[in-house]
């Protein structure tokens, strides 16, 4: 096997700068609605989340490796389509990632397993060229938004807890800046996807209508998680290494250590963000284990 082309179709610098942090804030959920100590289900529920989202962007390139081939700077980023790992090779990895995911979802529990099934079954379609939920309009954003977002937090609440309600506040706020996120990459490419034809929700709708729900959703998601601070989903003292990280994402660029390039000032500031989430989580989860030593 060649480990470095494997890890290079996992795109894993693009997906667990998030699903880590966001993994992370529904482990802390769970523990303190149950009063249960964070233990070491943590590190399955983290690395099966971690898994599931490489396969999710394995198996995407594997399916549109023809489809890349034909473009040149996607053919060069796609290792399947750019000739650096047979698709046969690629097969096989990931399935391996697939029966590790489930390994470790299987080690947390029986709820963060359905959950972490759903992630997993929602990845496949997504891409799977008999149906294809990215090329059906609305699905393709509810499919992205639950698989990339809502159920990474629930996977880590359920470890602890089974009152999913307890947190609806948070896996909507989630859900919006995820909506946000998918109907940004929609308006982004919005010219060549008209062009190649493909019928996901940017198709029904003019760049200006998208760029209005774009916007709405990312305001929304921010009155939501604005409420969640104020109904007490959050400490307060989280606000010390929330100013430490916005600072911090001044200073550090996160497109030079994930390896993305890009040029766009949107994209980039979407990235940015990843800096004081996760400062903010990894502090949160310290405290919690401290806390229960």
């Amino acid at each position: 096997m060649k480990l470095k082309e494997i890890l290079e179709l996992s795109r894993w610098k693009e997906h667990v700068f998030y699903v880590v942090p966001l993994s992370l804030l529904g482990v802390i959920l769970g523990a303190n609605e149950t009063n249960t100590g964070i233990d070491f289900r943590v590190i399955w529920l983290v690395s099966a989340n971690i898994m599931a989202n490489a396969f999710a962007f394995m198996f995407n390139d594997i399916e549109d490796a023809a489809d890349d081939a034909k473009d040149k700077n996607k053919k060069q980023r796609n290792p399947i389509s750019a000739g650096r790992i047979s698709r046969k090779e690629g097969i096989q990895a990931t399935k391996a990632v697939l029966a590790l995911s489930v390994l470790f979802y299987s080690l947390c529990g029986i709820l963060p397993l359905l959950t972490g099934t759903s992630i997993l079954i929602l990845s496949h379609l997504y891409s799977w060229k008999s149906l294809r939920l990215k090329s059906i309009p609305v699905v393709d954003i509810v499919s992205h938004v639950l698989m990339l977002g809502t159920l990474l937090v629930y996977s880590g609440f359920t470890v602890y807890s089974s009152h999913l309600s307890a947190i609806w506040l948070i896996g909507m706020a989630v859900a919006l800046f995820s909506t946000y996120g998918q109907l940004y990459n929609q308006y982004r490419d919005y010219e060549n996807d008209k062009e190649a034809g493909l019928n996901n929700t940017a198709s029904l709708l003019n760049e200006t209508v998208l760029k209005r729900l774009m916007n709405s959703a990312a305001v929304i998601g921010g009155i939501t998680l604005v409420i969640a601070v104020w109904e007490g989903y959050f400490p307060h003292w989280l606000f010390v290494p929330l100013t430490f990280g916005a600072i911090a994402s001044f200073y550090i660029k996160p497109n030079k250590f994930m390896g993305i390039s890009t040029s766009d000032k949107t994209a980039s500031a979407q990235l940015q963000t990843l800096i004081p989430l996760n400062i903010v989580v990894f502090s949160w989860f310290l405290y919690e284990v401290i806390r229960n030593f």
